[in-house]
């Protein structure tokens, strides 16, 4: 992007910007005085008197323009949006030039948060090395905003490395956003799982016990009506983010649970994607009970964090999801040894154990008489059962090799009471 100032900048007549630094994320929208220009290779975008710029902590400036002040049409909202919790989601459109479309060259929020509420309708051009903006009289002022997030990074960077498990830091994290000021109620993290039965885990602490609750939801939560109803789907199908302040009336695109967090007293409801470096996108959701809801440098601070938060969840999570890979394809005894560093090929340790091979009696004749459908039913279930009992009984299952099963029990684990025949 290329900007265009005077050679004599002129101030666009505000108050000096002082004492703004360390004073949190901040959000500033200025008019811009005389006419404002934004070309693409020479050709006129737009042309207004009447365009704002919005300054925006670790942003680069932005310069917005009314609508109606468009050289060039838009296309119909395309399928791009993107998520800010303090002016809300942003639609893009395509411009269409005479020689063409340039896609998502343009956004709008057609509706924002309090914070952003100057720029609603207007018009921001995606910068690129090709778009240059004329700023006629005005020169940009960006304020000293200063280090907004050093205390909590500090603590991320020094004693979170040293948290055990996922709930210890969802616990001692939303301790440490309530010792940096942040009026927050709740805070839940949804991190999907690589698992054969558990789609991901969902860490909720709630300010009122000031404990985590950990739910494991199977894949049919994908087919549950409340999922398919809440800000987690919104928000893990790349749909953006969520931001609804919920001490006010219940708009007609509320979530359900909304009323479950106005019942408990919040007053604001934010859920902001969480993504993975693999692509996957996490959720995280905070809940503010102040009277004003979340401020903006509330809500700075987490989103000025949130990348790393991610990488901690990550980490968590891909421990876990190697733990269950390797305790479902090779056993849990034999999973944890692969995990604690033995992996040398010839590494091994002689135990006494007894083993119990089994397999389901006539099952070639059951596939034929049954069907494969009803078989494979009966097969899993079959499974389920016998590894259930083994489980129970301090047993490992050491393989499933077609309809059989093959297990192993160690001395301190052999069952002492009669298996009786069948």
């Amino acid at each position: 992007m290329n900007v265009h100032a005077p050679s004599q900048p002129q101030t666009s007549g505000r108050p000096q910007k002082t004492g703004l630094a360390n004073q949190g994320y901040g959000i500033l929208v200025e008019p811009l005085r005389g006419e404002v220009e934004v070309r693409r290779n020479g050709m006129l975008l737009a042309k207004s008197s009447r365009a704002r710029v919005m300054y925006e902590t670790r942003m680069a400036p932005t310069i917005y323009f009314p609508r109606s002040d468009l050289m060039v049409d838009l296309s119909q909202k395309v399928g791009l949006q993107t998520f800010c919790p303090f002016k809300g989601t942003a639609c893009y459109h395509d411009l269409k030039l005479a020689d063409g479309r340039i896609g998502n060259g343009a956004w709008v929020y057609e509706t924002t948060q309090p914070e952003a509420a100057q720029i609603a309708g207007y018009v921001g051009f995606v910068p690129d090395s090709e778009t240059e903006f004329d700023l006629g009289l005005n020169r940009l002022e960006p304020p000293e905003y200063g280090n907004i997030s050093g205390a909590l990074v500090d603590w991320l960077l020094r004693e979170a490395a040293f948290i055990p498990t996922p709930a210890d830091f969802t616990r001692a994290f939303s301790q440490k956003l309530l010792e940096q000021g942040v009026s927050l109620s709740r805070l839940s993290v949804l991190a999907w799982s690589l698992h054969p039965q558990i789609a991901g885990k969902n860490f909720i602490w709630e300010k009122a016990t000031n404990e985590v609750s950990l739910y494991t939801p199977s894949y049919e939560i994908y087919e549950h009506p409340a999922y398919n109803a809440s800000p987690l789907r919104h928000v893990s199908k790349g749909l953006g983010g969520v931001r609804h302040r919920i001490d006010q009336d219940a708009s007609d695109d509320a979530f359900p649970i909304l009323s479950d967090l106005r019942a408990a007293g919040a007053t604001d409801y934010v859920a902001m994607p969480l993504p993975f470096s693999d692509g996957r996108i996490n959720v995280l959701t905070v809940a503010s009970d102040h009277p004003d809801g979340f401020t903006t440098a509330n809500l700075g601070l987490i989103f000025e964090c949130s990348a790393v938060i991610a990488r901690y969840y990550e980490v968590f999570m891909q421990r876990e999801n190697a733990q269950s890979l390797l305790e479902t394809y090779v056993g849990k005894r034999t999973g944890a040894r692969v995990l604690g560093g033995k992996i040398r090929r010839g590494e091994g340790d002689e135990i006494d154990a007894a083993i119990m091979f089994c397999d389901l009696r006539g099952s070639t004749l059951l596939e034929e008489q049954l069907g494969r459908r009803d078989y494979i039913k009966l097969l899993n279930g079959f499974f389920e059962t016998a590894s259930t009992i083994v489980h129970d009984n301090g047993g490992e299952v050491l393989k499933f090799i077609g309809d059989a099963v093959w297990r192993c029990f160690l001395p301190a684990t052999i069952p002492n009471r009669p298996v009786p025949r069948r």
